[in-house]
């Protein structure tokens, strides 16, 4: 077959469009997942690539495709969004024109497959006809709507995923490490996709229009006969929290690990930039030609394009002031390649770059090849250059300690009073999201937990691990953090800080080693069991996130446990047993909130020490815990993990 990607039709773009030998047009539809977990948007998408009338057939394609043959051949559920929008819609329609409720029976009788109509709706006994008919009935339709009976029949259509669609299975040999390498690399090799369910005829009306002259179509030719990784990944010099920025195709001669081709000498790591006549903008195109050199991640760097713009690719190239250093290749309509100017060698000295402390290989990513060796030398993006700076919390922590007992009484505590003015709630500023978190031990103020006693009973704190959660954001131009102790709005509470409130902090932090502790002031909400209404339809105002309740004047009590083998600190938010939360923090995890609290405050979150995807919750043992689960935190009393 002759394919093409991305193709424009009248309904929306579709992944991939075949044309037969014995012309034969199918359109394949490409997913990462079973695309169940896109909801109705599956459906949708297949029914606007029937309804465009160009393909005698109708592919999905994906790894995982068990999930929709099951769906499709086992009594399928249709989407319920769709089947409410569908129904609105009709109603609408019948509603704004002079067609009869009794009409639109008739016509969704006639127009709707059966199956769809006798099908269950989810969640309920009836049938999809009954749930539709009896929205006719009962709802009013908006006589402003500018709505048709097609319009909303064509909806109720999509509610289902058309048993007219083939699935094909695409073999991975990712299991942890790529395996195969050559598989991956060379087309021709590939795993053959496998058909595992066939797709039935359409009626078609017309034909694709192939774009032949455009980005999808020269990248794939040019992978089509060099082979290699499309959209494989190079380090992004641009400023930007994101370390990789793929190319269009990555290719590889005399191996296919760019280690060994650095560490050799020998062989070739080949990128190539696939531009089409809509796309070929010069400034930009010129912009990215020169930071993909400035990787010298590449030993040969190529820019490929259709025939139509040899020209103007040349000239471009010729004034570009690194243009000797990038190769030429053009693609013809036929998907034939012609080499117009050779690219030289480069001065390859990158065969992977760091993202967030872990050295990543070129081409490939996050993702392992098997048998390949470890990165020898990594290039470096200005933010990972900040964020190596900093790469130890407790080193960091350290640098801070200070001698701040001038600031204690005659106790050793920084004694404070709760302020009498309120800032606005932090919910009224731009927030970050969370930053960092910490699993502590100890009691929190839990009305709801697993386990809990029926509603309406005294109980007690819920004792185990709690989560303090670290938000920064500004009051009045001033630093601010909010520190979270819970899950979520019904446990424990938490106090905001602003400015000097957060100086306080950081100064009994810092004086780890030479105070009994302070008091920070702050305001905030926690939640009391004495008062608690337990009764759900009273207990609203209680709650410690969101507007609800009144925020009020708070001290944090950080009380230093010098002498303790495993712990560091004990930190109150209450003044009572049954209030807010006491917990305790260990040594590692006040190093930790000393850095991250000094940190945030410099303005630069990139800085934030650890090798983590999104927020780290760090554990007692000071090593991330979301693998553990977010479940020890529901429990009462969990055996710690065996990693602590």
């Amino acid at each position: 077959m002759t394919v093409d990607g991305e193709v424009k039709l009248s309904t929306g773009r579709i992944d991939l469009a075949a044309e037969t030998p014995d012309g034969k047009y199918i359109g394949i539809e490409v997913k990462r997942g079973s695309g169940l977990e896109f909801g109705s948007e599956l459906y949708e998408q297949v029914h606007r690539y029937i309804e465009s009338g160009v393909f005698d057939e109708l592919y999905f394609a994906s790894r995982s495709v068990d999930p929709l043959i099951n769906e499709l051949e086992n009594n399928q559920s249709p989407n319920v969004s769709t089947l409410n929008q569908a129904s609105k819609q009709i109603r609408a329609a019948v509603g704004s024109s002079s067609t009869t409720i009794k009409d639109a029976k008739s016509r969704i009788q006639e127009e709707v497959p059966e199956r769809l109509l006798n099908s269950t709706k989810p969640g309920q006994m009836g049938s999809v006809k009954s749930y539709v008919y009896d929205k006719l009935e009962r709802d009013v339709g908006d006589e402003s709507t500018e709505a048709t009976i097609s319009e909303g029949i064509r909806y109720l259509r999509r509610a289902e995923c058309p048993t007219e669609i083939g699935v094909i299975h695409v073999p991975l040999n990712l299991h942890e490490v790529l395996q195969d390498l050559e598989r991956v690399h060379e087309p021709k090799r590939a795993y053959e996709p496998i058909v595992r369910r066939d797709a039935e005829q359409l009626d078609r009306t017309d034909t694709p229009d192939f774009e032949r002259r455009e980005e999808p179509w020269i990248r794939h030719n040019v992978w089509k006969k060099y082979g290699g990784l499309p959209e494989g990944y190079l380090p992004n010099v641009r400023s930007s929290d994101q370390s990789y920025r793929p190319i269009d195709l990555m290719s590889f001669s005399g191996g296919y690990d760019p280690t060994e081709i650095l560490d050799s000498g020998e062989g070739k790591v080949i990128g190539v930039e696939a531009k089409g006549e809509s796309s070929f903008d010069k400034e930009r195109l010129s912009r990215q030609l020169s930071e993909f050199l400035t990787t010298k991640s590449l030993t040969h760097l190529y820019l490929a394009v259709p025939t139509t713009l040899r020209t103007k690719a040349a000239q471009m190239l010729d004034n570009h002031e690194d243009g000797e250093n990038i190769g030429l290749i053009t693609v013809d309509e036929r998907g034939d390649l012609t080499t117009i100017r050779d690219a030289p060698h480069l001065d390859f000295r990158h065969d992977g770059y760091m993202s967030r402390y872990s050295p990543q290989k070129i081409g490939y990513g996050d993702v392992a090849i098997a048998d390949g060796r470890e990165v020898i030398s990594p290039f470096l993006t200005t933010e990972e250059k900040e964020r190596i700076e900093y790469s130890d919390a407790t080193e960091r922590a350290l640098d801070l300690l200070k001698d701040n007992s001038k600031l204690a009484n005659n106790d050793g505590w920084i004694e404070n009073e709760k302020p009498t003015d309120l800032y606005p709630t932090e919910d009224t500023f731009n927030k970050e999201g969370t930053a960092r978190a910490y699993l502590l031990k100890g009691m929190s103020a839990a009305p709801y937990y697993a386990g809990d006693q029926p509603a309406g009973s005294t109980v007690s704190p819920k004792e185990g691990y709690v989560r303090l959660s670290l938000t920064e954001y500004e009051v009045d131009d001033e630093f601010a953090l909010k520190l979270h102790f819970g899950q979520g709005s019904w446990e424990g509470g938490y106090i905001s800080i602003v400015g000097d409130q957060v100086q306080t902090l950081i100064d009994i932090l810092a004086s780890f080693e030479t105070i009994q502790g302070g008091s920070v002031p702050g305001q905030g909400k926690y939640i009391d069991l004495e008062s608690f209404p337990f009764d759900r339809d009273q207990n609203e105002p209680h709650r410690v996130s969101g507007g609800s309740g009144d925020v009020e004047p708070l001290l944090l009590n950080i009380e230093i446990l010098q002498n303790e083998q495993d712990t560091a600190a004990r930190v109150q938010l209450g003044d009572e047993e049954e209030q807010g939360v006491d917990v305790v923090m260990t040594k590692i995890q006040l190093f930790d909130l000393l850095a991250s609290i000094a940190i945030l405050r410099e303005g630069n979150r990139r800085k934030l020490p650890g090798e983590y995807r999104s927020y780290p919750r760090i554990g007692p043992s000071g090593e991330n815990t979301w693998d553990i689960g977010r479940d020890i935190e529901q429990r009462t009393n969990p055996d710690p993990p065996e990693e602590w």
